[in-house]
């Protein structure tokens, strides 16, 4: 990519002077145009995060990323407070007239030191160019967010609960099941974020610049800003909040009858954790759990057998596999890595929200809207028999 031509409005990849990227190409009144649809390698920019080493004759950056080739010199001069072991962020520094010898470095800022225990999410933040920062003006957007006007329906009523990890900052999904005469009636609610991330606003550009937010051991690089993302963006308990819902009505087998979408209104009525809910239908109900047992716990839990029976006459690829948590101290320290214990809890929301996802696509499909699919492909022969 030269930059010969700019990025077309609208497009989510946007190559570098340098990169190599996967094209459509196509031709319009006898000109060739292309399109970038993936960026396949990036071209290394100017800046290097690595780690200064103090040695007798001066100081080096050596590259954190093992594609870069580059080493830089730093001279006393340029070296801005740096220590040995420092994790930095490195420029070049102008060679004027010097076009031989090595290469001479700046050291910009000092963002850790190696012997920080969280010195691995640091290095791999900047190595990879993931933002942190957001501008001032997707900030202020966050910290007084205007809703875009749109006609909800009163969910206030329906007692919809979250249920998370236990250690849960943000809450984005709801649930609640009812059981009627012939099946089950499921509501699966999420926080309306299209409300305040309106197009082509700072938040909205923000959000295309970092795609999803990159989770790490010990931090969270947000997608959006935090006072968003934490507050009216989180179906908070007791809490007035904008939702997007969708009403799902099953046979008593499992198998789904109808659904319909719903922009609403909800006030969740309890904030659970997975332990708690589990703990409660096992029979050790205690604070909320308890209290809701027989009204939003049972109901839900009757729904998911239900449900799971069509999943089982389904027979889908389950990989039930177990996931491993580590373990900090205060300081960021490792002090253990476990095995997350797997609840009928998190199957529970993970079905729930499967067929929540069955029913968008089953609705965008009737629109005639487009829609990306994830499809699995058949394994090779040479994979089945090494399996």
């Amino acid at each position: 990519y030269s930059g010969l031509s700019g990025k077309q409005k609208g497009e989510a990849t946007e190559p570098g002077e340098g990169d190599r990227a996967l094209c459509k190409i196509t031709q319009v009144d006898g000109d060739w145009q292309a399109r970038a649809l993936t960026v396949l390698e990036k071209q290394l920019t100017n800046s290097l995060v690595g780690m200064y080493s103090q040695g007798p004759r001066g100081g080096k950056v050596t590259p954190a990323n093992r594609k870069e080739r580059r080493e830089f010199l730093i001279q006393e001069a340029d070296r801005n407070g740096a220590e040995d072991g420092d994790l930095v962020i490195t420029t070049p520094k102008p060679q004027g007239r010097r076009q031989y010898g090595p290469n001479l470095g700046v050291i910009r800022e000092v963002i850790g030191h190696i012997s920080d225990p969280r010195s691995a999410s640091l290095l791999a933040i900047h190595a990879h160019g993931i933002p942190v920062e957001f501008p001032e003006a997707a900030l202020e957007q966050a910290r007084n967010p205007k809703p875009a006007p749109a006609e909800r329906e009163d969910l206030t009523q329906i007692p919809l609960i979250t249920i998370d990890p236990h250690d849960a900052r943000d809450h984005d999904d709801a649930v609640y099941a009812e059981q009627l005469d012939d099946g089950w009636r499921v509501i699966v609610a999420i926080a309306d974020v299209a409300a305040f991330v309106t197009p082509d606003s700072p938040l909205d550009r923000e959000a295309l610049k970092r795609g999803n937010s990159t989770y790490f051991p010990d931090r969270v690089v947000p997608m959006l800003p935090f006072e968003l993302s934490a507050d009216e963006c989180s179906l908070r308990e007791g809490e007035l909040r904008r939702c997007m819902a969708v009403e799902m009505i099953f046979d008593k087998s499992g198998s789904k009858r109808s659904h319909r979408f719903i922009r609403g209104m909800m006030k969740s009525a309890a904030k659970l954790s997975y332990e708690e809910a589990q703990a409660a239908i096992d029979g050790k109900p205690g604070g909320k759990a308890g209290d809701m047992l027989e009204t939003v716990l049972k109901p839900l839990w009757g729904a998911y057998a239900a449900l799971s029976k069509a999943r089982d006459d389904r027979s889908p690829l389950d990989l039930d596999l177990p996931e491993r948590r580590i373990l900090f101290s205060k300081d960021g320290e490792i002090e253990g890595i476990i095995t997350k214990e797997r609840l009928d809890a998190h199957r529970l929301i993970e079905e729930f929200m499967i067929q929540a996802n069955v029913a968008a696509a089953e609705t965008l499909e009737k629109q005639k809207s487009p829609l990306i699919y994830r499809v699995h492909d058949t394994p090779t022969d040479a994979k089945i028999a090494a399996f």
